[in-house]
């Protein structure tokens, strides 16, 4: 499967709530940012799977996190960018 393939379907399964939140924002940011060639990606799918990366990396599932880190995502927050990606890709 290619790498551009792969980061869709690991979104069409976030989105399809295959996966949790917690588990697609690890994924997500480990293999966007560490291993996929950017090269397979055009311009405007970089700058949304940025976006994307940039939330989900700083997700969250503790409430008591976002009192010291406000800048931290939301579960709704990584969803919302997630749909938003998938839907301006596909």
């Amino acid at each position: 499967m290619g790498e551009r393939k792969k980061l869709l379907n690991l979104v069409k399964s976030y989105l399809e709530k295959k996966i949790n939140t917690e588990t697609f924002a690890n994924h997500f940011t480990i293999f966007f940012s560490q291993e996929i060639n950017y090269d397979v990606l055009n311009e405007k799918e970089y700058l949304l799977f940025c976006e994307l990366e940039d939330i989900a990396s700083r997700f969250s599932p503790f409430e008591e996190d976002f009192l010291e880190y406000p800048y931290y995502s939301r579960e709704e927050d990584v969803f919302k960018k997630a749909k938003e990606v998938y839907d301006n890709i596909n």
